[in-house]
């Protein structure tokens, strides 16, 4: 199991820089790097010590 990660942010627009379409999908950081990209449905990124939900943080 992973460690718990510093920063969560889950249900974020994923925009690659292709110019392709955006898509919904959660990320996770630990020690200030990108660790995890969730992108299909149902699957979420583990808690982490602050998350940020739809544009709320949430301690």
């Amino acid at each position: 199991m992973q460690d718990q990660m510093d920063l969560v942010v889950r249900g974020g627009m994923i925009y690659d820089g292709a110019g392709g379409d955006a898509y919904k999908a959660d990320i996770a950081i630990k020690d200030g790097k990108i660790i995890g990209l969730f992108e299909d449905p149902g699957v979420e990124a583990q808690k982490g010590q602050m998350e940020f939900v739809n544009g709320c943080s949430i301690h």
